[in-house]
């Protein structure tokens, strides 16, 4: 047997909450659409699943809360950055010692040229290690290494080509290609940086 509901007294304004409701909460005809800024009761079904209509913005761009966000640098431009200051700190040594050999007397234009390009070369080489560590720019290693290539090959032509002088010629090139790779450059944009 099921108790009949209270009569409402006539005199009082409805009040939509306190009437009787099936389980669930009203459910509209397919297709019905509520006034703007409506509400539905609590409990009530959406009309697609509570999934918001094609286009719709949703909070926080749409990530999902928890979601990982790809903040980790990628070990291969660290390992670019660091053969950067290896070369570099080799650099300023080779440097200084055209510098210091053209203190001697020996071709000294030459020298003292070459002692000055290769001290700005090994600064280049430290400075992109550093901004490419922080996210900042990949493009100043891969300009160091593209010049040092370049005078490889020049002082190839110059002077006479030993085995040992592929070292010069590989390390630029395994730092190009370290910067230049999908993830460092997706990483670097990701930080706002400068990268090819």
């Amino acid at each position: 047997m099921t108790t009949p509901y209270p009569a409402q007294d006539p005199n009082q304004p409805q009040d939509p909450y306190s009437a009787p409701q099936p389980y669930g909460g009203a459910q509209q005809p397919y297709g019905a659409q509520q006034p703007y800024g409506a509400q539905q009761p609590y409990g009530a079904q959406q009309p697609n699943g509570g999934q918001q209509p094609y286009g719709a913005q949703q909070p926080n761009g749409g990530q999902q809360y928890g979601a990982p966000v790809a903040t980790k640098r990628p070990g291969i431009l660290t390992a670019a950055a660091v053969l950067g200051f290896i070369v570099g700190g080799f650099g300023i040594i080779a440097g200084i010692s055209y510098l210091g050999l053209s203190g001697l007397g020996y071709n000294t234009t030459l020298l003292t040229v070459l002692g000055i390009v290769q001290l700005v070369l090994s600064a280049l080489y430290i400075w992109g290690g550093i901004v490419a560590l922080g996210g900042k720019n990949s493009q100043l290693l891969v300009i160091a290494s593209g010049l040092s290539i370049i005078l490889s090959v020049l002082s190839w032509l110059i002077y006479t080509f030993q085995p040992r002088s592929l070292v010069s010629l590989i390390i630029p090139i395994l730092i190009i290609a370290f910067a230049l790779n999908a993830q460092s450059r997706g990483w670097v944009r990701s930080k706002g940086g400068a990268t090819f």
